[in-house]
């Protein structure tokens, strides 16, 4: 079966506190993953 992704719409992503940065980059700017607020929190 072959399918295509049209649209994700959230992802839920852990890393440990020392490693935030090296995520933020590795997600944001090589991924072009966009943060965001959690808003039920």
């Amino acid at each position: 079966m072959l399918f295509k992704v049209e649209q994700i719409d959230h992802v839920q992503l852990a890393a440990p506190i020392s490693g935030e940065d090296r995520a933020r980059k590795f997600y944001g700017d090589l991924l072009g993953f966009e943060e965001v607020t959690n808003r039920y929190h």
